[in-house]
């Protein structure tokens, strides 16, 4: 026989053992996922943060631009404002003073 007819055998043979033992394996089909019901966590689990965790992450700040202008009771805190809470003439800010990025994760 011709070397080369030799060689397309043991080809032909690797190829069908290969395909065997992949059929056989079972691994090849997405039906043994379980599926799971919506808001089980699939696509997160975002949530809104609750008061106290807000009170325990960020710093409140009384916000006063006319005196802080004036160069009066400027802020002791210093970091990212993210975010604000009161009405007109008493708003506080919510102020991120850690040293790390602004992306925030409440678990």
């Amino acid at each position: 026989m011709p070397q080369q007819f030799i060689i397309l055998i043991v080809a032909a043979v690797a190829l069908l053992v290969i395909g065997g033992v992949s059929f056989l394996s079972g691994r090849g089909s997405l039906d043994s996922i379980k599926s799971k019901p919506v808001g089980d966590g699939q696509h997160g689990t975002a949530r809104w943060a609750t008061p106290a965790e807000i009170s325990k992450t960020f710093a409140r700040v009384p916000f006063k631009p006319s005196k802080w202008r004036q160069g009066k009771d400027l802020p002791k805190i210093q970091g990212l404002v993210l975010g604000s809470q009161g009405k007109k003439g008493k708003i506080t800010a919510l102020v991120d003073s850690d040293d790390i990025h602004c992306v925030r994760f409440v678990s």
